[in-house]
């Protein structure tokens, strides 16, 4: 399945026309794509959601105006191409259910921030794999590329009826209200759902809007052990807001069940921001116990920020310091982190 989509206004056409094609258009240098499926297997006929982010790898702030260009071929974006091919089924593609909005305005981006592009829908009539990709045709005949996606779609989905209630739904719409009755009665409802809402709120602080991610992440907190399942999930999640909002979330409720996720994330995450909002969250609460072990493994950390943090507090805590560095380089840091391993291993073994 191939569709075209361009912007004129703030309304998505499915099937527009798009400049004359370039062949082997050169790439954009400071922007590059990413496909984040809301999870990576699925049933037949469940909502599959899909988000398309662009993401700024240049070193310096990006300021563009991101406008309809179908008729201006000097302004961006000009339109975008997607597939959602079957790979077992040529002819078996993903079928498309909601096509977003298209992001357009002013794109602002600091060095690594990303900014979602936009979300579409899709469901699976059959089993299989699905290959996700999408063309981005920038101005002056150049292109965004993005990482290809696979999907799976493992089993036929039992019919159990809606997938959300439609007074649940409506609520989730609701969290930011500018009637404070109505938000306070929207939060009532969902908190009455319980468990049955929680992934839906996990879902909600990967939204665009900040206020309904906010709003999202603090109702799941003042649910407690409720929320604990969903946000474990979301401390997996493709989405790197999601994952950080779901860990701020947990270590906010202080559930145990955590435990392995901070300890697994604030090592091996690939966003620095969510290795240091775990970073944080093990210093703050963690006790010496558990916190020293994972402090001293952060110590080879690629960001200098974070090995910043994590050195001071194993001072603070330890009253040692066996030469480390933080702004040394690799082989500088080598020794000193093997010290601190050593020290660990004797004190408590």
């Amino acid at each position: 399945m191939k569709i075209v989509i361009g912007l004129l206004i703030a309304i998505v056409f499915v099937g527009c026309s798009s400049p004359q094609k370039v062949r082997n258009p050169e790439l954009v240098k400071e922007l590059r794509g990413y496909i984040r499926p809301n999870k990576a297997k699925y049933s037949v006929n469940e909502p599959i959601s899909v988000n398309y982010w662009l993401n700024n790898v240049s070193d310096k702030k990006l300021n563009e105006q991101v406008v309809d260009g179908s008729k201006e071929k000097g302004r961006a974006f000009l339109s975008y191409t997607f597939n959602a091919t079957s790979l077992d089924e040529k002819q078996s593609p993903l079928k498309l259910v909601k096509a977003g909005e298209a992001f357009h305005g002013l794109l602002e981006l600091k060095p690594k921030e990303e900014k979602l592009f936009v979300t579409n829908e899709f469901i699976a009539e059959k089993k299989g794999s699905y290959l996700l990709t999408i063309d981005l045709n920038w101005r002056n005949g150049k292109k965004i590329t993005f990482k290809p996606v696979t999907l799976y779609v493992i089993k036929d989905k039992v019919n159990v009826g809606p997938l959300i209630a439609p007074d649940l739904e409506k609520a989730l719409t609701q969290l930011t209200a500018t009637d404070p009755v109505v938000r306070s009665q929207a939060k009532q409802i969902i908190k009455e759902y319980g468990a049955a809402a929680t992934a839906h709120l996990v879902n909600l602080m990967g939204n665009r809007d900040p206020k309904l991610r906010a709003e999202a992440m603090f109702l799941l907190v003042q649910m407690k052990d409720i929320s604990v399942p969903a946000l474990l999930q979301g401390a997996r999640h493709l989405n790197r807001e999601i994952r950080m909002r779901s860990i701020y979330a947990l270590g906010e409720i202080g559930d145990e069940r955590a435990l392995p996720i901070f300890g697994n994330a604030v090592t091996r995450d690939p966003d620095k921001e969510v290795r240091l909002t775990c970073l944080r969250i093990i210093s703050d609460t963690f006790i010496d116990k558990i916190a020293i072990p994972i402090m001293i493994q952060v110590l080879a950390d690629p960001s200098l920020q974070i090995r910043q943090n994590a050195i001071t507090t194993l001072r603070d805590r330890t009253e040692k310091d066996f030469g480390y560095k933080a702004d040394g380089d690799e082989k500088q840091r080598k020794e000193p982190i093997e010290k601190w391993r050593n020290w660990w291993q004797q004190n408590n073994s």
